[in-house]
């Protein structure tokens, strides 16, 4: 579930970081965060497509930082 505290902890912790190699692991801790958060987006985005019998485009939404409004 989106959680902006977690978030916001681990830019915090990212900005005072002075370790590269943890540095490098709070970023990948961060990145795999945000694309989980973006996945569960695009499944509920889905779910209210469905049930409100809308035709919504996600086959690009999210993946390798393309977002419908790039098109």
């Amino acid at each position: 579930m989106f959680n902006p505290e977690l978030v916001g902890v681990l830019c915090e912790k990212i900005s005072s970081e002075t370790d590269p190699r943890k540095l490098h692991e709070l970023n990948a801790l961060l990145q795999a965060v945000i694309k989980e958060d973006v996945e569960e987006i695009r499944v509920r985005l889905v779910f209210l497509a469905k049930r409100w019998g809308i035709r919504v485009d996600l086959d690009d939404y999210g993946k390798e930082g393309h977002y419908p409004s790039d098109r």
